[in-house]
């Protein structure tokens, strides 16, 4: 089960096998025989039973390492990529439950009961749903309270409960119900009705079909591209970037998404380079790009992947686009060969300014984050805040927006990097950047997890012009009051 999960969906994967793994070693607590005898198919059977299920799906090693390697990245950076800000109450509630269930455990091994070692070979489960739930809280709260809840049902239906010992699990259990929140629920009356009440659809097919059915037409009216780039595009291979592949559902277009679909996921350096494979190699790379101009977190959906966007400004080409979005389609020759190496320095964080040199032709930056000791276990057990990078411009201006510190090993196109889908245009159309980047400063509060020196290597592409047109300047217009 727990292989199957993990191809599915990774993370629960590995809460199954890591089940699988502990329910073995609590097993010598009581019975080293069946401990071994547990140990051993565990140790041989999950990873024959993933290649045997590989296999039959897809029989290639390289796509099984890429995937082993890619959903050990996606789960290493998670915590740093997708962290959100949240109070702490539903982490204390959360400790309250995991403690309450520790106790539990605590009193199933005093009164020699087989349930402890279930309970025990759930330890690395409660560890990931805490994670899952509080890296992002939104939206993901509820899963360590609603799977929490299972692994209290399922350790208490094989637990033999002893007369004399009621009163102390019954407390375990009543403090249980009180944090969850239980007896409210039941006893409001109204919150019940109400959520009865929303379950009716569900109860009503035709209705509920007809819901979804008008949910789904609007999402694909969204994403219904025009005739003329249809006729465009014809039969040719399209890839979506970032992340819409929608568009394949609204439109009778060749879908080659990237490798890591959702390109905001992409939170190390190799995550990055693993997407940006799919335009460096000739008999895959997509006839088309779409791009849309989304993101997350205040994120930048370029600097999100700056592997990624190098090589689509190395190999594509403007083609055509509207208010939404835009349509790259390939070159028969790179734009540029290789980034040459500039100077290298090092900048102090938080504050430290990397200055960019004054050229006619694009400068990368490639900045490399060491993460401290406590940063590491701030991560692993927990997760670390937004860090913001802050891009001064020619004219005066300044954007900032989050980034992901991992990512920045691969080099940034960052002296033209466009802050909206008409710079996009104008990038891939003409080489021109209206108001190019001078200076960078990073700041935010996960740079507490860092090392307080960052190494900075700036590089070029000296055979590359770009074109710069004069940003607006709205200095001499005249001034109407205000209102």
């Amino acid at each position: 089960g727990g292989v199957v999960a993990l191809m599915i969906k990774f993370s629960s994967g590995p809460s199954a096998i890591s089940a699988c793994g502990l329910f073995a070693a609590a097993l010598w607590l009581v019975d080293r025989r069946k401990a071994l005898a547990a140990g051993a198919m565990f140790a041989a059977g999950v990873p024959a039973l993933f290649a045997l299920a590989w296999w039959s799906y897809n029989p290639s090693a390289e796509t099984a390492v890429n995937f082993l390697r890619g959903s050990a990245d996606l789960a290493s950076s998670f915590g740093v990529a997708m962290s959100t800000p949240a109070g702490l109450d539903g982490v204390k509630l959360a400790g309250a439950v995991m403690a309450l269930f520790a106790i539990l455990t605590g009193l199933l091994w005093h009164t020699r009961q087989p349930a402890a070692v279930l309970a025990l070979a759930t330890g690395a489960s409660w560890f990931l749903l805490f994670k899952h739930s509080f890296i992002r809280e939104a939206g993901h709260r509820d899963i360590l309270f609603t799977m929490g809840a299972l692994l209290w049902g399922v350790t208490l239906l094989v637990t033999r409960i002893e007369r004399k010992e009621w009163w102390r699990f019954g407390l375990v259990l009543a403090a249980y119900f009180w944090l969850t929140g239980l007896p409210p629920v039941i006893a409001n009356a109204s919150l019940a009705r109400e959520r009865l009440a929303a379950l009716g659809p569900a109860l009503r097919p035709r209705q509920l079909q007809r819901s979804l059915q008008e949910a789904s037409d609007s999402a694909v009216r969204a994403d219904r591209l025009p005739a003329d780039w249809m006729a465009r595009i014809g039969a040719a291979t399209v890839t979506p970037f970032p992340w819409e592949c929608s568009y394949a559902a609204a439109n009778p277009i060749t879908l080659r998404p990237l490798p890591l679909v959702q390109n905001y996921s992409a939170g190390t350096a190799w995550l990055d380079r693993w997407n940006a494979r799919l335009f460096q190699e000739r008999d895959r790379r997509p006839e088309f790009i779409l791009v849309d101009w989304d993101s997350m977190d205040g994120r930048h959906p370029l600097a999100d992947a700056p592997a990624t966007f190098e090589q689509m400004y190395r190999w594509y080409d403007f083609d055509r686009a509207d208010e939404r979005r835009l349509l790259l389609r390939r070159r028969a020759q790179p734009r540029f060969s290789q980034a040459v190496p500039l100077t290298r320095t090092e900048i102090a964080l938080p504050g430290g300014v990397v200055e960019l040199p004054r050229a006619n032709h694009p400068v990368l930056v490639r900045i490399r984050f060491e993460m401290t000791t406590g940063g590491t276990i701030r991560k692993l057990a927990y997760k670390i805040p937004e860090v913001r990078m802050t891009a001064f411009t020619a004219s005066g201006r300044f954007r900032f927006f989050r980034i992901v510190p991992g990512v920045l090993d691969n080099a940034l196109l960052i002296s033209c990097l466009p802050f909206d889908l008409d710079a996009t245009r104008a990038l891939f159309e003409r080489n021109s950047v209206s108001d190019p980047v001078r200076s960078l400063l990073i700041s935010g509060p996960g740079l507490s997890a860092f090392q307080a020196r960052a190494a900075v290597e700036l590089l070029e592409l000296p055979e590359l012009k770009l074109t710069e047109t004069p940003a607006p300047d709205f200095r001499n217009l005249p001034r109407f009051g205000s209102t």
